[in-house]
């Protein structure tokens, strides 16, 4: 049960553990708050059922978990798994008005840590304090990074089991492919010289765009930025900026780059897209939000976060220097290829659902209720 199904890293996420489910033979059905959005194209490529319960974005209505209760009671699942907070909410409710016997095992998910609900409609503070309040009716809680654990932790958020995730992308999708460098570069007209700085993200408070703008701004005249992400297209233009919007060709993106920035205030888990850069061999140059900074050990740079002078001297060092560019990359790769595959991130999420049907605690080895054994 996910919100929406827009290009972004929760997506992405979920998408690489149908994929796993796929491979081993277990059916999964997404349902999503929000019909329709460039990803349902990606799951349905790859043969998982979608389902949109036609909601709309700041509405809330009854209709969602409704026809979700009537999903559950016609496809009487074994565990409903929320992803991201308002469909956590509705996952509940629907697993509740469904009223089936067994109850399915009910699991929320939490990709990012405590925002600042300062920068947010009041809907948003309302959305996570309720969460809070309901979270000890729920079988178990999985989060993608420790701080977000921690942080949500107390905040009030209680859960049977919670449980700590690795993100992990699609290996063969995302690695170095140094010969497609010329040719992209070409078509995004970037000039042989350029060091091409990639963000993406979002146009959201949480990301900081007016820092990394800033920051690439002052790292040399030779520096473009690419800005990749749903709004990054209406970020303000520059001679040096490449603002492209959403994009389904990031594989390609990250071979015609040099660098990978994450300039987040807050809120961040741990990102995917910069465990997509890693993987392709960029070095990194990001803030300590969430668990970043720990990913990022030896790949690049880490900052404190809100600290534009410390973003910018970053980001110029590493462009000086191609020789620790390279460096960097290599170990960032290597770094993604050991940690944060696909594999990885599906035998997490599968030993989490093993507890919850054993109603065990995750503590020791786990008894073999069998989800991430061959059906």
């Amino acid at each position: 049960m996910i919100t929406g199904l827009e290009l972004g890293g929760a997506e992405a996420l979920l998408l690489e553990l149908c994929r796993e489910d796929r491979r081993r033979g277990r059916a999964t059905v997404v349902a999503s708050l929000l019909s329709e959005g460039p990803m349902r194209r990606r799951f349905a490529e790859i043969g998982v059922e979608v389902v949109g319960l036609g909601m709309r974005r700041g509405v809330a209505a009854a209709t969602g978990p409704i026809r979700l209760a009537r999903l559950i009671r016609r496809r009487r699942p074994r565990i409903v798994q929320g992803w991201l907070y308002h469909a956590n909410l509705a996952a509940l409710a629907a697993s509740w008005l469904a009223a089936l016997w067994p109850r399915p095992k009910l699991a929320w998910s939490i990709l990012g840590a405590v925002p600042d609900f300062a920068r947010y409609p009041p809907r948003l503070r309302r959305a996570v304090g309720l969460g809070a309040r309901l979270s000890p009716l729920v079988d178990g809680i999985l989060y993608n990074s420790r701080v977000a654990l921690d942080e949500h932790a107390r905040f009030g958020f209680r859960a049977r089991l919670s449980r700590f995730f690795p993100n992990g992308v699609d290996l063969a999708r995302f690695h170095s492919q140094p010969g497609l460098r010329e040719a992209i570069r070409q078509d995004l007209g970037l000039p042989d010289d350029a060091v091409a700085v990639i963000a993406v993200g979002r146009s959201d408070p949480m990301k900081n765009w007016p820092g990394m703008l800033a920051a690439a701004e002052a790292a040399g005249h030779n520096v473009w930025l690419i800005a990749v992400g749903d709004g990054t297209e209406r970020l303000p233009a520059g001679s040096r900026r490449l603002l492209l919007g959403r994009r389904d060709d990031m594989p390609a993106l990250y071979a015609a780059s040099d660098i990978f920035m994450l300039a987040s205030d807050f809120g961040e888990g741990t990102s995917v897209a910069q465990i997509e850069a890693m993987a392709c061999g960029l070095p990194v140059v990001v803030t300590d939000v969430g668990d970043n900074g720990l990913v990022a050990e030896g790949a690049g740079l880490v900052v404190p976060p809100r600290d534009a002078a410390a973003l910018a001297r970053a980001l110029a060092e590493l462009v000086a220097d191609p020789a620790w560019r390279a460096r960097a990359g290599q170990a960032a790769a290597a770094c993604a290829s050991a940690r944060f595959g696909a594999d990885r991130l599906y035998a997490g999420v599968a030993e989490f659902y093993d507890a919850l049907l054993a109603g065990s605690s995750l503590s020791g080895r786990l008894p073999g209720a069998g989800w991430n054994q061959p059906e």
